[in-house]
């Protein structure tokens, strides 16, 4: 998700614990991985909201596009048979 070193992350660590302070550290902690699991769980569902109208509107496209592949093979098919037939 994000894209940390461990130097990044000892440095964050250093100056959350300089600002909040190491009794309240452990709350701040709490509070901050809810948000995170808040925020994931709301990205998810927004992503599943817009994929599965959008995988509807995929379905509904191949298959009308199979529908006409086939209408066209079949009048292909009429028309090889027309032209052999007028031929002999």
């Amino acid at each position: 998700m994000f894209n940390f070193g461990f130097f990044e992350l000892i440095l964050l660590f250093i100056i959350i614990v300089v600002f909040v302070g190491p009794e309240q550290l452990p709350t701040v902690a709490k509070n901050l991985l809810k948000l995170l699991n808040s925020w994931r769980q709301t990205t998810e569902k927004v992503t599943e909201s817009v994929t599965e109208p959008l995988n509807d509107i995929k379905k509904q496209v191949n298959k009308s596009i199979n529908e006409s592949r086939e209408s066209l093979l079949k009048q292909a098919d009429e028309i090889k048979e027309k032209t052999s037939t007028d031929k002999n």
